[in-house]
């Protein structure tokens, strides 16, 4: 299996932004928001839609389920924890990823700090986080093409139980700075509203629940629940 990693430049405009996901990171669980909150939704999306250059990596690494709490990659064991660890069981090897939102959204964000304008602020942090995840999806697809096997969902450090600090044993698996992205002191990632973690991959992966479905943490902002009545 080849080790190289793969980067690319991901169009802003090939992601799928959800608008439902927004209004959850933005405590609408269970109704949409007003009409005129949600045309400031769109306002965030269509300034950050020309300046925001996302970008996204991975790379294939040899990997073993070491038992409930454990795997190893490359060699590296990987605490990550009881949740997890049962979901990457049948895993044969595992993808590295980290995926960024970019240093022009930071450059936006610190301009409407500078602004004073804290309700945009507000907004633009909800759709930092989704434009975030919808590039971790984007990477996936690219792995799909790359790797003719099932996969698990993405596991990340710092939820369901894994350890944020073993973000630097995770980085270490990547060429410094891979898309821009630096770990600070505390194992928080810059730029921000950047994400990294792991995939399992193998012939006899089973899809396994996602998060809030073998997660009891009632804290986590990517706890989904609720549906959204019409208005």
């Amino acid at each position: 299996m080849k080790q190289e990693v793969h980067t690319d430049r991901i169009p802003f405009d090939t992601l799928f932004i959800d608008r439902q996901e927004i209004y959850r990171a933005l405590g609408y669980r269970s109704v949409l928001p007003e009409r005129a909150f949600r045309c400031m939704v769109e306002e965030v999306c269509q300034e950050l839609a020309p300046l925001c250059k996302p970008q996204g990596a991975f790379r294939m690494c040899k990997g073993v389920w070491l038992d409930s709490e454990s795997v190893a990659i490359e060699e590296q064991v990987f605490h990550v924890g009881k949740i997890i660890a049962p979901c990457l069981e049948k895993a044969e090897c595992f993808a590295v990823f980290v995926v960024t939102a970019g240093a022009e959204y930071e450059g936006y964000m610190e301009e409407l700090n500078l602004k004073g304008d804290l309700l945009k602020v507000f907004m633009a942090d909800a759709v930092g986080s989704v434009i975030a995840e919808a590039c971790v999806n984007e990477v996936i697809r690219k792995m799909e093409a790359a790797v003719p096997m099932k996969h698990t969902y993405p596991y990340s450090p710092g939820y369901c139980g894994w350890n944020v600090k073993e973000q630097a044993l995770l980085f270490a698996l990547l060429p410094e700075k891979t898309c821009g992205v630096s770990l600070t002191d505390s194992c928080l990632m810059l730029p921000i509203k950047s994400v990294s973690g792991i995939i399992g991959f193998g012939k006899q992966v089973e899809g396994s629940p996602y998060g809030c479905a073998i997660c009891n943490s009632k804290n986590c902002y990517k706890r989904r629940s609720g549906s959204f009545d019409s208005v």
